[in-house]
């Protein structure tokens, strides 16, 4: 697979996601309901797990903090993906898939590791799970 079909492949996934964390905004769930406000850690999370399911390789979550807010997004190979960075005045949108730049750099103390599901997000992981896999991929 070229670099190009690469990225076109994490964008197609990562606005999977995003559409459907997006949905549970209307559903009673204090995780998402201000999506994507205060919901990048978990929705970093649920992403990453994603893509390695996916069989993507070197899928790390990054975090970081500026001023009083931190962010997280996911690294995979040498493309960002950020599902919520839209959050921020100046965000890269509501999905971002690219090369490193300014808007994540800016945010300093960055710590990476691997996704991990809390026991909080295993439920919404299956439903979201489910649902991406019965739309077909």
């Amino acid at each position: 697979m070229s670099m190009r079909e690469y990225r076109e492949k994490l964008t197609i996934e990562a606005r999977r996601v995003r559409a459907f964390l997006e949905s549970r905004n209307s559903m009673t769930d204090n995780l998402f309901s201000r999506f994507p406000c205060g919901a990048c850690g978990n929705s970093t999370d649920l992403l990453g797990k994603w893509l390695c399911e996916l069989g993507m390789n070197d899928v790390e979550y990054v975090s970081g903090f500026r001023k009083k807010s931190s962010h997280a997004w996911i690294e995979c190979n040498s493309f960002l993906i950020d599902i919520t960075s839209d959050q921020f005045q100046d965000g890269l949108g509501d999905v971002y898939v690219g090369p490193t730049n300014d808007f994540h750099r800016s945010f300093s103390n960055q710590r990476r590791s691997v996704p991990e599901l809390s026991r909080m997000l295993l439920e919404i992981y299956s439903e979201m799970r489910e649902t991406l896999t019965s739309q077909g991929r």
